[in-house]
């Protein structure tokens, strides 16, 4: 202990800093690192890293938490990424001519960041998904039946994500959407939650007793899932073409084995086998079309395991799996038919656009005005698309709103939800969908500005499209 006091007394809070700004600068530098720096917030990151080498170092552990993944773990890195992460400091601590016991700490420590192996019964749902497959043959093998090969391996991912409750609200919506469908489907009955976790257990240790927590959880979780309609818990599918339009964002062009029954406006569960049993909900960006395929518009969010798979991780030929269509307020509504305004911010572009198709598919006299919101032009990811759009349909208006781009002409200068509310008109029935900052005050903007509520649509709680 007495060597990691002086090495930390070397180096001091200004030393550990230094270190620290280093080694994300190598980080930044590395082409294959670099993506999963985008939109992270560094200077909580460093200041993550800073406790944690204090700490590592001998120093006094602060009273800032640190989080319970990992600062780099919590990325989504892969286990080798994460090594060469723990590699570059390495050689930042060896060129300051540290100890190499006292590099050796501080480079164990980051290795180990995920925290201790996981009690029992709160086994590791990755080490779950590794093994799901012998889960689900284990589960047919002791109720005389289940879901079949092809089934059998997601779903026990999925439930494993489920038991073990690691989910935000609505990842944990789309995972019970999945869920519902899938116990409809094969049968799946709170009865079976011994077999359940003794599939789970099994495909993680064979011959293991599961302990009494983890039965409970099993049950619980088998009870949340009721029924949820007809038809398949989730339709495979392929990527046909993965394209880059912005920094952090992808557009993804999925084909389903099996016609999807979407519309435009709502919201489907996704899931990637690099991330096996975790689901999101996105919002496809186009009406059906006749090949079937659905394109996905994603934003790599800073706390978005499957989002930055998506988009820095999958390629064409990719599978994926996309769930059941949900409603998400959205939609548009038959009758009456009134003219549309429509303000989109970020990726909240994706339903809105796919609304548009759908007039365009079956034009009936509406008058359409998308208001497109982004920091920059650059920043504008889908504006190939938009411009055809644009180009092809008289009824269509498309007014860019940039918030931060002072080459912009005054006319598309401002936020969206401004620049929306100067070219409303009486009667039209208006759709917003964006960053929740975006959304967080729109509702009550939009009445002050003498809209009626009943004219006004925002994403339900089936949200966050991307």
């Amino acid at each position: 202990m007495t060597y990691r006091m002086g090495v930390f007394g070397r180096l001091g809070p200004a030393g550990v800093r230094e270190v620290v700004t280093r080694w994300l600068r190598l980080v930044a530098a590395d082409a294959d690192l670099s993506p999963y720096l985008v939109g992270v917030d560094r200077v909580r990151l460093a200041g993550h890293l800073a406790l944690t080498l204090t700490t590592a170092l001998g120093g006094p552990a602060g009273d800032i938490a640190r989080p319970a993944a990992g600062a780099w773990r919590g990325l989504g890195l892969t286990e080798t990424q994460h090594r060469r992460v723990v590699d570059y400091l390495t050689g930042v601590l060896l060129a300051r001519d540290l100890p190499a016991a006292a590099v050796e700490a501080a480079g164990r420590a980051f290795a180990d960041e995920a925290g201790p192996p996981a009690a029992d019964e709160a086994a590791s749902w990755a080490a779950t998904f590794r093994y799901a497959d012998a889960a689900a043959r284990h589960f047919r093998a002791a109720v005389g039946g289940g879901p079949p090969g092809r089934d059998g391996p997601l779903l026990f991912a999925s439930l494993a994500r489920l038991v073990d409750g690691g989910d935000d609200p609505v990842g944990r919506a789309a995972l019970l959407t999945v869920l519902g469908r899938a116990r409809r489907r094969h049968g799946l009955l709170p009865e079976h939650a011994g077999p359940v976790a003794d599939a789970l257990l099994a495909g993680i240790a064979p011959g293991r007793t599961p302990a009494d927590g983890w039965r409970r959880r099993c049950r619980e979780a088998l009870r949340a899932l009721p029924p949820s309609g007809t038809g398949p818990a989730w339709w495979a599918a392929r990527v046909v073409d993965h394209d880059r339009p912005g920094d952090g964002v992808a557009i993804l062009t999925v084909r389903p084995g099996e016609r999807l029954p979407h519309r435009p406006g709502q919201a489907v569960p996704v899931c990637t086998p690099r991330r096996p049993g975790v689901w999101r909900w996105y919002c496809p960006a186009n009406a059906p079309r006749p090949d079937g395929t659905v394109e996905l518009h994603v934003r790599a969010v800073t706390a978005g395991t499957v989002s930055r798979a998506l988009v820095h991780e999958v390629r064409p030929g990719e599978p994926l799996w996309l769930g059941p269509p949900a409603e998400t307020g959205l939609t548009l509504h038959p009758r009456p038919r009134r003219d549309l305004l429509l303000v989109a911010g970020g990726t909240g572009l994706a339903p809105l656009r796919a609304l548009v198709e759908q007039v365009a598919a079956a034009p009936d006299g509406r008058r359409v005005t998308l208001v497109v919101g982004a920091r920059t032009f650059a920043d504008l990811y889908d504006a190939i698309s938009l411009d055809r759009l644009q180009r092809a349909y008289d009824w269509l208006t498309l007014v860019p709103a940039f918030s931060h781009d002072v080459l912009a002409g005054p006319a598309e200068q401002g936020d969206a939800l401004t620049l929306a509310l100067d070219h409303h008109e009486p009667g039209q029935e208006v759709y917003v969908c964006g960053p929740p900052a975006m959304l967080a005050g729109a509702r009550l903007r939009l009445l002050a500005a003498g809209i009626p509520a009943e004219r006004v649509h925002l994403p339900a709680d089936v949200r966050s499209p991307g």
